[in-house]
């Protein structure tokens, strides 16, 4: 496999996975300052409502994740490999 090619997917791999840390370190800081603004309990349901939904697609999206090398599913054996940031299969580093 050409090794631009692979660099390209390796940095769709990283994108993917920084949505889901950005998706999931940014509940707080919005509904603290929701909650700061005022006593809106309408707006916090509607916060955590979309912010569930983009959860679950960035979850999913970095779930079905495919090695670039091998093609077989890198988180399918655990999500140990999440932090190790290598393919379980072939040993590929995805940094």
């Amino acid at each position: 496999m050409n090794s631009i090619m692979l660099e390209a997917k390796k940095l769709i791999i990283n994108r993917n996975i920084f949505f889901l840390r950005f998706v999931t370190l940014m509940l707080l800081p919005v509904l603290f300052f929701i909650i700061y603004i005022g006593d809106l309990n309408y707006l916090v349901i509607i916060v955590l409502l979309v912010w569930w939904l983009l959860f679950f697609v960035a979850f999913v999206r970095v779930f079905l994740l495919v090695c670039p090398k091998c093609g077989s599913m890198i988180f399918a054996n655990g999500m140990l490999s999440f932090r190790l940031r290598k393919c379980k299969n072939c040993g590929l580093s995805l940094k």
